[in-house]
């Protein structure tokens, strides 16, 4: 959904989108959805910004940070953002939009697409580490197998010659 801001005229419309997961498409790999992303809130034009506070709530498939296996997580969070034109971001705007707490972000045009809002937001509450399991045993470092589903035969006493200085330190405590 494009909102276009002219029409707005310092007005609001309130929204309730459900995003399917062939219109959200993410820039990354390690990231994907198969359900609808819910995503509801208002759209408020000001003078001189466009403010959204909104809700959304989503399942993400996130790729394990070991061991790149999929991990379904539920999320449902609220925000608010403001939406500023890069010729209207003066020192008094930003600084009013600092103290009412609100992220900034710059935006060419007149038109907001509400699905990339979302699109962004989602990728913002995304983990900085995802794990299958506390316990997951990643990849193996020389044949790319699944540790924890499967057992290779590599060798694993091979020491990489950046950290053998720690391995000295070791045997010396022992």
């Amino acid at each position: 959904m494009i909102v276009d801001l002219t029409k707005l005229e310092n007005s609001q419309i309130e929204f309730d989108l459900s995003i399917k997961p062939d219109e959200i498409e993410f820039d990354r790999d390690f990231v994907s959805t198969d359900e609808v992303v819910k995503f509801g809130g208002k759209l408020s034009n000001q003078a001189a910004w466009a403010l959204i506070e909104g809700e959304i709530s989503a399942g993400l498939k996130i790729a394990c940070g070991r061991c790149l296996e999929p991990v379904d997580i539920k999320t449902s969070f609220g925000f608010e953002t403001a939406f500023i034109a890069p010729e209207r971001l003066t020192e008094e705007n930003e600084t009013e939009l600092e103290v009412q707490g609100l992220e900034i972000s710059i935006f060419e045009g007149h038109k907001i697409d509400l699905v990339e809002v979302a699109k962004e937001q989602l990728m913002l509450s995304i983990p900085s580490q995802t794990l299958c399991r506390k316990d997951c045993k990643g990849l193996c470092q020389e044949c790319g197998a699944n540790k924890n589903t499967k057992s290779c035969k590599c060798d694993e006493s091979k020491i990489d010659l950046r950290w053998s200085a720690l391995s000295d330190i070791k045997n010396k405590k022992e």
